[in-house]
């Protein structure tokens, strides 16, 4: 499985490479060095903008493989930072990258930056959004739907996380009762309880933003997309089903973060059973065999790899 240039691995959004004994790709580099690989951890500013952390990502990985070339494996936002680096509308590509594996990364924005800037002042300000309006008359369906999905689950297939889920069902399922009165003000409190940040980050996650940070002209090196979807009580975190409900509402499958259709780019290499931090560990055992599947995707597809 050793590849003749180095492996990178680049983090998403509020992540890191390694933090005392925690780390963002559970596994994944033991896994991958034991295979014949040399792979790098990098860790970006968790909350800048992507200019500022592909700048940070390059510089690691000169440091790390000593100006030679690596393929990039890159986790949401992580895969934004490497894109910058062989697309940015600012500056020539990036010499030292062979390659690109984007995972879960939102190429085309998510809604749910949308929200957290929105929601970050004014709750009526998010009221006046029509996506979000438009999304809060969908969710009382697909809450209903859920809920019933969740009964029958329960009865037929007993799990872990019944009381987390059941807990989360119930605040959704009272924040959606006020949409479907119409009444779209307490949900958007909740949001802004839950997205308190307008950080240089969540600016570039929006849809749209990402016609302002790449070139329109195709990369020069090799680049593939994995996208994920969740499956509510089978690989979806209890914490993300209200954002789940809401990305379908406005544009359908997702992982819990970002929908399938804002991470494809370059060569689409399909969709993997998982949320959005299931893909790398997190609540996932699945992990390892995912990367390994990328790293032959390079090997096979790569010239020179």
């Amino acid at each position: 499985m050793a590849l003749q240039h180095g492996i990178v691995l680049a983090h998403g959004y509020l992540g890191f490479g390694r933090m005392g004994g925690l780390e963002y790709f559970r596994g994944v580099k033991a896994h991958l060095e034991a295979g014949g690989c040399r792979v790098l951890e990098t860790s970006v500013d968790p909350t800048g903008s992507v200019e500022m952390r592909a700048a940070e990502l390059q510089a690691q990985i000169l440091a790390g493989f000593g100006g030679k070339q690596a393929h990039v494996i890159a986790h949401s936002m992580g895969g934004l930072d490497a894109r910058y680096l062989v697309q940015s509308r600012l500056g020539k590509p990036s010499a030292l990258i062979a390659s690109v594996t984007t995972l879960c990364t939102p190429h085309r924005g998510t809604f749910l930056a949308t929200i957290a800037c929105e929601a970050s002042g004014e709750p009526l300000r998010l009221l006046e959004d029509p996506l979000f309006v438009a999304a809060m008359l969908e969710l009382p369906i697909l809450e209903a739907e859920l809920t019933a999905q969740f009964a029958m689950h329960a009865m037929l297939h007993p799990f872990d996380d019944f009381e987390a889920v059941k807990n989360m069902l119930e605040t959704v399922g009272e924040l959606v009762a006020h949409a479907g009165a119409q009444n779209f003000a307490p949900l958007a409190t909740y949001l802004r309880t839950l997205f308190t940040v307008r950080d240089d980050a969540v600016m570039d996650l929006v849809p749209g933003a990402d016609a302002r940070l790449f070139s329109a002209s195709p990369p020069a090196v090799p680049c593939f997309s994995y996208t994920a979807r969740a499956v509510p009580f089978e690989s979806l975190s209890p914490e993300l089903i209200l954002s789940n409900l809401i990305l379908r509402a406005v544009e359908g499958d997702n992982d819990g973060l970002v929908t399938d259709s804002a991470a494809t780019w370059g060569k689409y290499m399909g969709c993997l059973s998982a949320d959005h931090i299931g893909v790398v560990g997190w609540g996932c055992d699945q992990q390892l065999a995912w990367f390994d599947q990328m790293v032959r995707n390079i090997r096979l597809n790569v010239p020179g790899a």
